[in-house]
This record gives structure tokens, sequence and C-alpha cells, in this order.
């Protein structure tokens, strides 16, 4: 059980059935969130994903396009998809 921190207020709504009926995250890993969540679900971690990323990490503002590495480096050796997921063990799909 996770205690409830000052300014966590949070976890006291998670744990209010009568205010969340129904609480699904998605997430890579194991985490406060999906401790109080009905359902998890997969979420593809940076490598096996592709699609566009912003993030503020300091004064300025910059966005990534993350490629999924696996299927470029299969594809390298010979092999062929038609679907990032296909390349994937996880089925991560675009």
């Amino acid at each position: 059980m996770i205690p409830a921190l000052p300014g966590a207020s949070w976890i006291e709504v998670l744990r209010d059935e009568s205010k969340v009926g129904l609480h699904v995250t998605m997430t890579p890993t194991w985490n406060e969130t999906a401790a109080f969540a009905d359902h998890v679900l997969p979420m593809g971690l940076s490598p096996e994903r592709h699609d566009v990323q912003s993030q503020e990490t300091h004064a300025g503002r910059w966005i990534g396009f993350r490629q999924p590495v696996l299927k470029v480096a299969r594809e390298r050796l010979g092999e062929r998809f038609d679907r990032t997921y296909e390349a994937n063990p996880g089925e991560v799909w675009e």
C-alpha cells in the first residue's frame, strides 16, 4: 500500500472508487499510477515507437522524431515488414 504524501492528493482520489469508477493506465513500466489502476495496458518504449515527441527540458523547446530501431536493424539483416509492430516482440503499434 502506498501511503498518501503531502501534495499527493491524486493518491487520495485514486483510492476512492466513488470518484474514479474505472482507472486505466498506459505505461511501459510499473509505477505509482499503475498500482491503483484497474487495467494496465502496455506502452512501447522509445526505441519501439515511431512518432514525434516534444519535451521542455530547459529554457528552450525541441521536437524529436523517434524511429523504431529494431525494425530498421532487422531490415538491414534482410527481413521485410509491412508494419512496425511486426518487428517488435511486444507488438507495439504505430
